[in-house]
């Protein structure tokens, strides 16, 4: 859903995409085990080399933390998509997320 704030339109992605895990090639992730406590902008520019990827990994890892506002803890593990499956990916999205016409 879009909304205006502050003269700024967002768009609640969080709502509207879903990755089913379950039927994911696998071959898409690799997996990492997060050190220390981090927000998900810190995985994100790591692996992508942008922060503004963040909801992608967090959409990928549902369980790891229920609020995408809080770090993620220390220890945890998570799966990040493979920079080489990122474009084929993102464009997946945008067919989903565009109207109709």
């Amino acid at each position: 859903r879009m909304f205006i704030k502050d003269k700024k339109y967002y768009y609640n992605i969080l709502k509207r995409v879903n990755i089913d895990l379950t039927t994911a090639n696998p071959e898409v992730f690799e997996q990492t085990k997060i050190r220390f406590e981090t927000p998900w902008t810190t995985i994100s520019y790591r692996a992508y080399g942008t922060t503004s990827l963040w909801w992608l990994i967090y959409l990928s890892n549902p369980g790891a933390v229920k609020n995408p506002l809080e770090l993620i803890p220390g220890g945890t593990p998570l799966k990040v998509i493979k920079p080489a499956y990122l474009r084929n990916i993102l464009d997946e999205i945008d067919q989903e997320l565009s109207p109709n016409v």
